[in-house]
């Protein structure tokens, strides 16, 4: 699917770098367009959030788009949770409040990855016709340890490289359905 999409003229990077290592701060990054505050735990310890320009979110919410974040895993681990809920979005799920989330089965730390692909199905339904949307769909199936929910036991023992690609053609996958669903 990956290369699918770039095969049509999407972005593709030869090298990425981020500001942080942390899904926190990265999805700060993402929402705000600015660098993440160095220390994380301010997330969770409820301090002020550095001055920011306005969330990504609540800007497009202005143009008339619609906006969701589904995350697989809980967003509350981090304490991301609070500054999402400021960022303007029509909906913030996760593992814990994916209305869906009943259906499918849970591993230490995510709810299945499809979850989400049926949630935004879901929640796209429900939206005037033609209305513009935003949404982030955020999987961890690609997160270290590299394994997910029906992943085959024998591939549990392999090197985490391994595992590591086998996660990413898991979740390639996810994107077809996501894709076609489209």
């Amino acid at each position: 699917q990956l290369d699918r999409l770039a095969a049509r003229g999407a972005v593709r990077f030869s090298s990425a770098y981020v500001d942080c290592p942390l899904s926190a701060q990265t999805t700060f990054t993402l929402m705000t367009g600015t660098s993440p505050p160095a220390d994380p735990s301010v997330y969770r310890k409820g301090w002020p959030l550095p001055r920011k320009a306005p969330y990504l979110p609540a800007v497009l919410k202005s143009g008339g788009y619609r906006t969701a974040f589904l995350n697989s895993s809980y967003l509350d681990i981090w304490g991301e949770i609070g500054f999402l809920r400021e960022a303007g979005l029509d909906i913030v799920e996760d593992a814990n409040s994916l209305p869906n989330r009943s259906r499918y089965r849970y591993q230490t730390w995510s709810i299945e990855g499809r979850a989400l692909v049926d949630r935004f199905f879901d929640w796209q339904a429900h939206l005037p016709p033609g209305d513009p949307f935003f949404a982030v769909i955020w999987n961890v199936e690609t997160h270290f340890g590299y394994t997910w929910i029906g992943m085959p036991e024998a591939l549990k023992k392999d090197p985490p490289l391994v595992r590591y690609e086998r996660a990413v053609e898991y979740t390639d996958r996810l994107l077809g359905t996501f894709f076609d669903g489209l």
